[in-house]
Formats: structure tokens, sequence, C-alpha cells
């Protein structure tokens, strides 16, 4: 079993935050080829314990260690495992980017020890056999290592923040960290929060500047800081608004204005009802360049992601949606957005409007993929989209809006759209598609808009089309049809 200590060595946690956390796990699965922790020790790279996990969703039960300070959290590899006792601080913590996990190998027990917050987890086991530790570390952090070796002795390892080398270090001291002019020692109040904010935010190169801003304003300008808490994630969700601004550009009046501003006053946020976590992203129109920060994807209490009408440009990474269980409105169309469309965010349990319009994507949509039955309004138009359209597009039960149009889609139409009760705009208009219109279309009765022109349709207009007396446009130009148009139109 393992135990996790979590000691309350300052004020960011709320009272009962002391507790033990237990984990059972079963250790027969899976056997997996890791480089011994020998071989990372006697490594002559500058950071010998980082090991990129490409499949961060393996890393189960995550869980923040120190009393809200999340500056060690545990990662099991193992796909089994229960919590048996909450910690206060984090049993939901966030997952760990892949360039701050790093792992040992052990034999019969280890221990990491947080230096800065007083926060350590151990883990021991019985018999011969080594087992595999994966922890999530600050790049700002210090930390002693204790392990046991396969030949039964005990080794102590000091992994310390180099100035130098501008991260983690094997041996030395643990050095101060300068954030703009200020100093940061590993005694500062303020040096836990930083740990916390660099082990979860990762800049990448194109936006390294932005991040660097946005760290250097929360740390010596923001006039809120301690308003805000680790424990709750109130400060995590406080930086990554602002690296999202700084990113963005603000100028040095708005810097003023987000630093004596509760982050649920800022522009284009909405909060629940508490005013503590951010449940709505809307800046539509806004003139918004660049790429989508993944990190918005730390926000994990959003219902709505409206960045609409911008000029964003680049792909959309799954961090950014898939641990957004909340999430009802994802709306990013009318940008210069491309890559693969991010259809899996149509699996969220929650998802009313998906509407990825007017952009670049490119890509099928899945046949095996279950969409939401939540799902309201489905807007992939004006894409480069292409292959067969699936009846599971069709199947969620709430639908009420479907646009495909303009995109590079063939085949026929989906015979089981006559089964969308809801629907009231149909737009397939500009593509490829081929066969007869399906009378299935007008079961659909309270039809408003229906556009199919610009496609392969062969036939004839079926008489049904009279089903559709709430309808103000239909179009069915520019298609291979033959006969007369119904009389029931008329």
């Amino acid at each position: 079993s393992k135990i996790v200590h979590s000691f309350d060595t300052s004020s960011a946690c709320t009272a009962g935050s002391t507790k033990i956390l237990e984990v059972s796990r079963n250790f027969s699965d899976p056997e997996v080829e890791w480089k011994i922790f020998n071989d990372l020790y006697n490594s002559q790279e500058t950071n010998p314990f980082q090991i990129p996990i490409e499949e961060t969703d393996q890393l189960i039960n995550s869980t923040c260690i120190s009393s809200g300070i999340y500056s060690f959290a545990v990662y099991d590899t193992w796909q089994h495992g229960t919590l048996q006792d909450g910690v206060t601080c984090g049993s939901n913590a966030n997952p760990c980017p892949d360039s701050n996990v790093r792992y040992v190998q052990y034999f019969k027990e280890y221990l990491f020890r947080d230096i800065i917050s007083g926060a350590y987890v151990s883990q021991s086991i019985g018999g011969s056999n080594s087992q595999y530790a994966n922890v999530c570390l600050s790049p700002l952090g210090c930390y002693d290592i204790e392990y046991v070796t396969d030949n039964g002795n005990a080794e102590i390892l000091d992994l310390n923040y180099s100035r130098e080398t501008k991260g983690l270090k094997l041996g030395g001291g643990c050095d101060p960290v300068v954030v703009c002019d200020a100093t940061i020692a590993k005694n500062s109040p303020k040096r836990v929060r930083l740990n916390h904010l660099a082990q979860l935010v990762v800049p990448k190169k194109d936006n390294k500047q932005a991040f660097d801003d946005a760290l250097c304003w929360i740390m010596t300008t923001d006039t809120m800081f301690w308003e805000h808490t680790v424990c709750d994630g109130t400060l995590l969700q406080r930086f990554v608004l602002a690296f999202f601004y700084f990113y963005q550009g603000l100028s040095p009046n708005e810097e003023l204005a987000l630093a004596t501003s509760q982050t649920c006053e800022w522009p284009g946020i909405t909060c629940e009802s508490q005013n503590n976590f951010v449940t709505h992203l809307r800046i539509p129109n806004k003139d918004l360049k660049g790429n989508l920060i993944t990190e918005i994807g730390l926000l994990t209490s959003l219902k709505e992601i409206n960045l609409s009408n911008n000029t964003l440009i680049g792909s959309v990474h799954p961090s950014l949606y898939n641990k957004l269980p909340l999430l009802e409105i994802f709306n990013i169309g009318a940008n210069n957005l491309g890559g693969n469309i991010p259809i899996e965010v149509l699996m969220h349990q929650k998802i009313k409007e998906f509407n990825v319009s007017r952009n670049n994507f490119v890509g099928t949509l899945s046949h095996s993929l279950t969409y939401s039955e939540s799902l309201e309004y489905f807007d992939v138009g004006s894409n480069l989209l292409r292959g067969t359209i699936p009846e599971s597009v069709m199947k969620p039960p709430e639908l009420q809006v479907v646009d495909m149009s303009r995109n590079n889609f063939i085949g026929n139409v989906p015979y089981n759209i006559g089964n969308l009760a809801k629907l009231r705009v149909l737009r397939l208009n500009e593509n490829f598609i081929s066969g007869i219109v399906p009378t299935e279309i007008f079961s659909c009765t309270l039809m408003e808009v229906l556009m199919l022109h610009s496609n392969k349709l062969t036939g004839s207009i079926p008489i049904d089309v009279a089903n559709l007396e709430s309808a103000t446009i239909i179009s069915m130009n520019h298609n291979r049809l033959k006969g007369t148009i119904p009389t029931e139109l008329g």
C-alpha cells in the first residue's frame, strides 16, 4: 500500500486537510519496460529524471499531497486502485504536464520529500521485486529522494532547483528563483505558490514571453494575489486567465485593471453564484490572435467556451477540452484554426452546442463515435471535411440545428435523420452528396430551413415535402433532380 502524508504548513488549505490517503492497487499488472533508476542517476543530462510520458491519460488517481500546495502529486501507472480516504486539498488534482513527470524504480521502499512545503510521499512493498513510482514535480522545486536499491542499500539524493541550469539538478542547494526583479527564496511564503504554478503550467515556444509576463504579473503586481488559494484552484485559475490575456497583448491600463479586480470581474468571464470558479469564457469578436493556449483546459468548471469570430490560428489540442466534464457550449467558429476537427468534444456528456464552422479543419467524422445525447446544435459548416456522413451524427434526440454545408462530404443523406423530431435547421448544401432525397427528412415536421442545393442528388422531389409546413427556406437547386415540382408546395 501507499501512504501519502500531508501536513498543513501554511494557511492555504482548509481545516482538516491533514489526512492520510491510502491507495490500494493490484501489482500483478502490467509489466512495463522502464530504464532503471541507476541509469537515470548516472546520466550526464541536465535533467536526468525527466522522462516524457506520452499518454498521461493512463496516469490515474492523481492526488494533491501537500495541504493545498499541489506541489507534490502522485500518479498511479497501474490500471487498478481505489481512493479510500479523501485529502481536502486536491483529490481531483489537475493532470501533470509530460515534462514534469518523473519516475523512479525502487526496491522495498521509496520516499519523496518536498523541501519547500514539507510534504512527502512514501511507498513500501514486500519481496524482492521492484516497482515504479511516478511523481509530478515542479521544475522550481527542491526535493529529497530516498530509496532502496536492488542490493538493499539505502540511497539519498537531492534534486533541487538550480539557477545555473534553470531547472532541477542533482545535488547543490535549493536556489532562490528570480521572477522579474523579485527574488523568491526557498522559505518565502510565495515560493510554494510559485512552485504550484510552474508544476502545472509549462509554456511553449510560441507563448513563452506571455507566460513570463503573466508569472511576473501575478507574483509581483497582482494586488489580490493572497486572496486566491492553491487548494481550491482559484490561484491557478487566475494565472491561467492572466496567461491567456497576456498572450493576447494587454495594454498597461488593462494590466492594472486585472490586478485590482476579482477574477470573476474580468472581461469575458462569468462565474458561478459564489463567484469563485469560472464557468463561462466568452470573448467573441475581439480580434484574438495566435494559437489557443491549452491551459484553458485547466479551468475545470467551464461550461462555455466562446471564442468565435476572431483570428485564432493553429490546431486545437485535446488537452484544451478533454478534462472539462461540465462543458455545454464549445464555439470557436469563424477563426483560422486548422488541423483535425476536435470531434471528441461531442463525447462530453453535457455538451449542447458544438460550433467549429468557418475554419480550416480537415479529416472525417468518425462512424464509431458516440455523440452526446444532450447535443442540440451541431455546426461544422465551411471547413475542409471529407468522407461520408455517419448515421451517429443524426442520433442525438435533442438535435435542433445541423449544419455541414460547404465541405467535401460524399455519399448519401443518412436515413435515420427522420428520427430527429426537434430538428429545425438542416444545411447540407455545397458538398458532393449523392443518392435520392430521403423521404425520412420530411418526418421532421418542425423543419424551418432545409438546404440541400449544390450537391449531386438524383431522383425527384418527394411529395412529402408538403409535410414541412413550418419551413421558410427549402433549397434543392443545382443537383441532378428530375421531374416536376410537387403541387403540394403550392
